[in-house]
């Protein structure tokens, strides 16, 4: 009987220690620099569009949630630093506008562009 009792004990004990170290590693999350955390797929606080930023520097915002353009517009971006730099080109011109990241988390990036703060969270 005292091996069963033993036994049970240990079982308890290991799955406690599993579930309590799931958590841990949910909350101590260390973002990357920003021109690895900004890859993927963010919802724009302003408008709730979903806008894609890809590893290759491409921008997909086809609702001109980020920055305004036409939908046949080519929008690229770079991430330097703590500055988001967009530039869209339609035809033979083209404009770019830069932002002040004041935040890179993991699952959030904030932006501040004139003095309005966007907020990006990742999908």
């Amino acid at each position: 009987m005292t091996l069963l009792k033993r036994s049970l004990l240990l079982m308890l004990l290991s799955s406690l220690f599993v579930f309590s170290a799931c958590n841990d590693d949910d909350d101590n999350c260390t973002a990357p620099a920003l021109s690895e955390n900004i890859v993927g797929e963010w919802e724009v606080s302003t408008t709730n569009d979903v806008v894609e930023f890809q590893a290759d520097g491409t921008l997909i915002d086809p609702n001109d949630a980020v920055v305004g353009g036409s939908s046949t517009a080519d929008k690229t971006y770079v991430a330097s630093g703590m500055t988001l730099t967009v530039t869209v080109s339609d035809g033979g011109a083209s404009f770019s506008s830069e932002f002040d990241v004041t935040s890179n988390e993991c699952d959030e990036i904030v932006v501040t562009f004139i003095g309005v703060d966007v907020t990006f969270t990742r999908q």
